[in-house]
């Protein structure tokens, strides 16, 4: 083989090895992105085709759940009965903004395999239900309303967690926002009007912001030293205005700035209910 012949084998070799490698990134790495990109028609059609199962509360309020178009029964609409009060438990289902919250973590659960290919077809073979399955929550739907109600219009959260087994009761964070809207492709600008809020009431105060325990942890060091036999309730502890940090410049001072009560020492059951700093920060 002549040199011009070789050099130009070598040429095409070369390309067709480019090409391979550019099919083969395309379809094995970029591909899962590709399918799953919101704007892909093939999935729109394919996720709007998919019933997704109810998600109802631990006392059977439906908080989110399936309905058929009026004009074509094969294709779904999410919808939110009480969008506001769950929409950062439950999250949505969107076209356009893709999944959050439970919506999201249990996809794989809620949407019916109906329209799976060769996957659908292995689970029917392997005896396996495509139907979509539902979601019921710890949470109790009165007592996620009560919070509500306490916490009113002020911003922050609240969380009620059952001691014995760790099931969440009750978790809602303020403000909040109407789910609905990132379901409708017509309130495209709603949306996002409530992702430039600079209230922030996507962000979840209970489970995307961190927080320094503060006077919580005071439930921690009296339980601590209770439990290890080194104070009981009726323990005294000096009672000054503030409390010097070793090794510090620093002092700690109690919410009034004044002493735990009147007297130069204070038991561990009324520091624990005035919530004393001084106190607490005494206590190893």
């Amino acid at each position: 083989m002549n040199h011009p012949i070789r050099r130009l084998a070598l040429i095409l070799f070369t390309v067709f090895a480019v090409l391979a490698a550019t099919l083969t990134y395309q379809q094995v790495i970029a591909g899962p992105d590709y399918r799953d990109d919101p704007r892909n028609v093939r999935v729109a059609l394919s996720r709007t085709g998919r019933e997704r199962g109810p998600i109802v509360t631990a006392d059977g309020a439906v908080v989110a759940i399936s309905t058929p178009d009026r004009l074509d029964p094969r294709l779904f609409t999410r919808t939110y009965p009480h969008a506001a009060l769950y929409a950062h438990i439950v999250g949505y289902n969107s076209l356009l903004f893709g999944d959050t919250g439970l919506e999201d973590e249990y996809a794989a659960t809620l949407a019916s395999g109906r329209n799976s290919t060769i996957s659908g077809l292995l689970t029917v073979l392997t005896g396996g239900d495509l139907r979509a399955q539902g979601l019921r929550l710890t949470i109790n739907h009165e007592l996620q309303q009560a919070a509500v109600t306490a916490l009113g219009d002020r911003r922050g959260a609240i969380v009620a967690v059952e001691p014995r087994t760790g099931a969440v009761l009750a978790l809602v964070s303020q403000p909040s926002y109407d789910t609905n809207i990132f379901v409708d492709p017509d309130a495209e600008a709603d949306a996002t009007a409530i992702g430039a809020d600079p209230l922030a009431p996507l962000v979840s105060r209970a489970l995307d912001e961190l927080y320094a325990p503060g006077s919580a942890f005071k439930v921690v060091t009296a339980a601590g030293v209770l439990e290890g036999g080194a104070a009981g309730p009726d323990t005294e502890y000096p009672n000054p205005q503030e409390l010097d940090l070793p090794g510090t410049t620093a002092t700690i001072r109690n919410a009034d700035r004044e002493p735990c009560g009147r007297g130069e020492t204070v038991s561990l059951e009324t520091a624990f209910i005035r919530s004393c700093n001084t106190t607490f920060g005494a206590i190893v």
